[in-house]
């Protein structure tokens, strides 16, 4: 999805991240299952005049199917399509009713700590390759394995222009690395947890390293100023969750003399390893595998932002991380063991919502690292890896239709807006971009969370948040999931989830 259109060390990189504005099919936008369902009514209604013989039958169903289409092309002020907005109300007053927007803690007769409903059959493990060596935290998932790793950011400010572009080729190569079949990856999830830097640990800075010479004065000054450094200071820790189909992990297991669980475990661990080191090559600085009470430590901050990170004390297993919440139409409400509420709301950029020009390799710093008041937020991309051959296929595919769709529009007469334009731009590229030894598919999402102590403050969070994506991150719109923000919290968590997961 995205491709490099610029290689000079001297010019700054950039890059094609969207290029498929518009649903690509060999009947057009149309998705399988609307087709399904023309056709069954279109049956039906056959029957029925058959059995009939009324030609009041036959003008009821040309206005009920009339109806349909015109649903179908409308659209709401947002842009999102009217019939999905139908369909996510109705899901949305059947969660309610049946409270599966909603989640209590409890323990089962085996001593189970229940999950939350979206988050579906997981299981916690530990894993280490030495009796005393660091522990790492493997989640099973019905079809995949996760891991997750803290690494170092890349830090912001200015740069220099090779500097920037040096990284950005080498994470590129990172990628195109794991894609590659004989490597049990098919995803990569980095998250940048962004909070409001805490005017305690600012002040036991100064402390430690405040001259003993300092007068008083100075010393009030410097205490006074810590008080302030939350409105304006923030601090960013980034995660990348490794994820690994279950069935390549079980066939690695076998090679390597692994049976059952503990063998897919074994090979993830052994996977993550070699991710780490693939990591280093390019550039990336992995701090430390998160352990089973770390990873409990990171689920519960991001639920209830007032319990920091690190404080891990009372967590056994990420299944005691999961905290009491409600979900509301703007909102996620959770409730944190200090007794303190917060509320989250999380948007994801749609279709039609990503750039059409090309953009530069720190495109997302604008979320990441421009958003003023300070904004509890998590940003988390995520890189579904496909292989070379797959991704060409694909991509061919792809320039054909939109090569046919040209020629439709140019027959038609109809007026371009660029889009169909734009689009067959990306496929181009993106097939000229295969053709290098090194790369590899890479399809793209990014989902932002916002937190804050209050639904007036969150409101604020969700404009700001909004402002900088539409005016400094050039996205056309982005689509914030009201009335599935526990479904949509979960996208962020460490877990690996989208769409098909």
């Amino acid at each position: 999805m995205s491709a490099d259109i610029r290689l000079s060390p001297v010019e700054p990189r950039t890059c094609r991240i969207g290029g498929e504005t518009r649903r690509r099919g060999v009947l057009g936008p149309l998705r399988g299952g609307v087709l399904a369902f023309a056709l069954a009514a279109g049956a039906v209604g056959l029957l029925m005049i058959l059995l009939t013989r009324s030609w009041l039958v036959l003008l009821g169903e040309l206005a009920v199917v009339a109806l349909v289409a015109l649903a179908m092309q409308r659209r709401t002020a947002a842009g999102d399509p009217f019939l999905a907005t139908v369909r996510d109300g109705v899901r949305r007053r059947v969660a309610r009713r049946t409270r599966a927007d909603q989640f209590v803690q409890a323990v089962d007769d085996n001593g189970r700590v229940s999950v939350p409903r979206e988050v579906g059959s997981v299981d916690f493990l530990g894993v280490t390759t030495a009796e005393r060596g660091p522990e790492l935290a493997i989640v099973r998932h019905p079809q995949y394995v996760s891991t997750v790793l803290e690494v170092a950011g890349g830090g912001d400010g200015l740069l220099p222009t090779r500097e920037t572009n040096a990284f950005g080729l080498r994470f590129g190569r990172f990628l195109a690395t794991l894609a590659r079949p004989e490597i049990p990856v098919d995803q990569i999830d980095l998250s940048t947890r962004v909070t409001t830097t805490s005017p305690a640990n600012y002040e036991k800075w100064l402390a430690d390293h405040a001259s003993p010479h300092s007068s008083q004065a100075q010393l009030a000054d410097l205490y006074n100023l810590a008080g302030n450094v939350a409105a304006d200071g923030e601090e960013y820790r980034t995660f990348m969750t490794v994820c690994m189909p279950i069935t390549a992990l079980g066939a690695a297991a076998r090679r390597a003399g692994g049976e059952g669980l503990e063998g897919i475990a074994e090979a993830a661990f052994e996977t993550t390893r070699q991710v780490v080191l693939e990591a280093k090559r390019s550039g990336l600085r992995v701090r430390h595998g998160l352990t089973q009470r770390q990873l409990a430590g990171l689920i519960r901050h991001l639920y209830v932002p007032d319990m920091p990170i690190d404080a891990i004390g009372d967590l056994a297993s990420p299944r005691q991380a999961f905290v009491p919440y409600t979900a509301y139409d703007r909102y996620l409400e959770t409730q944190s063991p200090s007794g303190v509420d917060w509320y989250h709301a999380t948007a994801t950029v749609p279709r039609d919502g990503w750039p059409l020009r090309e953009v530069g390799v720190r495109w997302l710093e604008a979320l990441v690292t421009d958003i003023t008041p300070s904004t509890i937020r998590t940003v988390t991309t995520q890189h579904r890896l496909v292989p070379k051959s797959v991704m060409r296929t694909k991509a061919a595919l792809a320039l054909t239709l939109d090569e046919a769709d040209l020629l439709k529009q140019e027959k038609r007469g109809q007026v371009s807006t660029g889009e169909r334009e734009a689009q067959k731009a990306g496929s181009s590229q993106l097939l000229n971009d295969l053709l290098h030894a090194g790369a590899a598919g890479d399809q793209v999402t990014l989902r932002v969370t916002v937190s804050a102590p209050s639904p007036v403050d969150l409101d604020e969070a969700r404009d700001r948040l909004t402002s900088a994506a539409l005016a400094n991150a050039d996205f056309s719109r982005i689509k914030w999931l009201d009335g599935r923000h526990h479904h949509g919290h979960l996208l962020t968590l460490p877990l690996g989830r989208g769409v098909k997961r």
